[in-house]
């Protein structure tokens, strides 16, 4: 054991002290810094848009008048633990839940086809733009620090056969295995240094800054981080290790980790993005909606709605969507509840169509995920990039889990909406405030004031939806958007971890067996 800690000391002490150590620390935090400055800034902007959204769409739902028209906007809070990986940034912070919209994370952009499940948004034809969708803390240790690790063990052992000194090392009385433990601690605890100033650094910065607050739930998914962040370092240099064993010479040795790194961190993850594509096609989207709202349209038009009597003045009518009336009499209003019986379930069933569609798509676009998962499995950076995306909530399986909850809430919503398309209520107020209605009285009055005050007294003062009240929403059920708590995105980062680990543990092993079988 003593032979282990002389030999830890000693490589630790080397590193410590070289010029490759010191530029690798001080890039290291300066780019931590730096970023993290950044992002802490773009976090509490967004943290502002999400409580003024918040707020806004709820004053619009209390200000609700018919029941056709309730919308309800579920902001998606942002996660402070975003701060060290944005993942993707392309994915909406509100979903719309409406009986004539079922929310799908395609809602996102218009069009399936530019939508990638892996957590990097849009897929540009510059593969390098794939990779390097975004930059934060999660980047800067999976591209940044793992060169790094390059640097620190590229000529541990290649660089003691130039010298000529590994021979000697080998016939030394600590066992080769020793030697090998030793070399590799020494890496590693010089590897988490910069690792471990640069997170301090950061927790600092948001302490100072005052924008970041973080609940014990938080910290513990930072310390989640942090050590899969020390696992993936651990992975690196084992792989570093290994091929400098198999090197004679420190230069070779080298450049042939530095193909490894851009392998790895580059052409894997975007040549099976580009694979996973041509495996598995995306369903025309576009073609099918198109012909759900044909066969909508042919049905919508059979429905004959006769007019029996009042004035339509002031109407807002949706093909597909919600409908509203205010100058509209009595009789008509109950005429058009027998109507809205037969036009409203279709529109309802439309929606639902448009989400089958749209989640054929997305299973699709799962499927390819899994493909592209698949391909770069063996990638220690991709395996990486799903793990700080998984703990920070900031990868799509986050975002299913969230949409879920949203349709969740939507088939509650609909429990309470559907029994209200048989009321009056649905899209007009006039029989909660009859002094609305077109009578011969009511329109005697105003057309007398018209004639004095000028036409436009029907729509400023008479007409006029300010006048009518609210509908009585308190036994609506309520929005309640639950993101994924941590063990949630601890279960989805779970098996990536375990591949780093059978990664990490398979390059010690390899390079064990290099080692046994040097001749002494």
């Amino acid at each position: 054991m003593t032979g282990i800690l002389d030999i830890i000391r000693k490589e630790l002490l080397i590193n410590l002290l070289s010029l490759r150590f010191i530029i690798g620390l001080v890039v290291v935090m300066l780019l931590i810094g730096l970023v993290g400055y950044v992002l802490t800034l773009d976090y509490a902007s967004r943290r502002q848009a999400y409580i003024a959204a918040a707020e806004q769409h709820s004053r619009a739902l209390e200000d609700a008048k018919v029941y056709s028209t309730i919308k309800v906007e579920m902001d998606i809070p942002p996660n402070p633990l975003s701060l060290l990986s944005r993942g993707s940034k392309d994915l909406p912070v509100t979903i719309t839940v409406s009986p004539y919209h079922v929310p799908t994370i395609l809602d996102a952009s218009g069009s399936g086809a530019t939508i990638s499940l892996d957590g990097t948004g849009d897929l540009p034809v510059n593969p390098l733009l794939r990779v390097f969708s975004s930059i934060d803390v999660g980047f800067i240790v999976g591209m940044i620090m793992s060169l790094f690790c390059i640097l620190l063990v590229f000529d541990s052992f290649s660089g003691e056969k130039e010298q000529g000194t590994l021979r000697v090392l080998l016939s030394a009385p600590v066992g080769r295995l020793q030697l090998l433990a030793g070399k590799y601690c020494g890496a590693l605890l010089s590897a988490a240094t910069p690792l471990t100033a640069g997170l301090l650094l950061l927790v600092i910065l948001w302490n100072i800054s005052g924008l970041v607050t973080l609940t014990p739930a938080d910290w513990l998914g930072l310390a989640c981080m942090y050590a899969a962040s020390i696992l993936y370092l651990a992975c690196f240099l084992a792989l570093g290790i290994l091929i400098s064993l198999f090197a004679e010479e420190s230069v070779t040795g080298l450049v042939h980790q530095l193909l490894v790194w851009v392998v790895a961190g580059i052409v894997l993850p975007a040549g099976a993005g580009y694979v996973a594509e041509f495996l598995h096609p995306i369903l025309p989207e576009t073609e099918l909606i198109r012909e759900a709202d044909e066969n909508y349209g042919r049905a919508y038009s059979n429905v004959r709605y006769q007019q029996t009597e009042g004035s339509w003045n002031v109407a807002y009518t949706d093909y597909a969507g919600p409908e509203s009336f205010l100058g509209i009499t009595e009789k008509e209003a109950l005429n058009r509840v027998e109507y809205n019986k037969i036009i409203f379930p279709m529109k309802f069933a439309l929606a639902e169509e448009h989400f089958h569609i749209r989640d054929a798509v997305q299973r699709s676009l799962e499927r390819r995920e899994e493909a592209r998962n698949s391909l770069d499995a063996i990638s220690p950076v991709a395996a990486y990039g799903r793990i700080v995306r998984a703990l920070a909530g900031s990868d799509i399986g986050s975002y299913r889990r969230t949409f879920a909850a949203a349709r969740n809430y939507r088939e509650s919503l609909m429990e309470y909406l559907r029994p209200k398309v048989a009321t009056a209520a649905w899209v007009t107020r006039v029989l909660d405030q009859p002094e609305l209605q077109p009578t011969k009285e009511n329109m005697s009055y105003w057309n007398e004031r018209a004639k004095k005050e000028g036409e436009d007294v029907f729509l400023k003062e008479w007409w006029n939806w300010s006048r009518v009240k609210p509908l009585d929403l308190s036994a609506m059920p309520r929005p309640n958007l639950e993101v994924p708590g941590l063990r949630e995105r601890l279960g989805d980062a779970l098996f990536p971890c375990a591949l780093l680990m059978v990664l990490t543990a398979g390059f010690l092993v390899m390079a064990g067996w290099k080692l046994l079988r040097y001749p002494a």
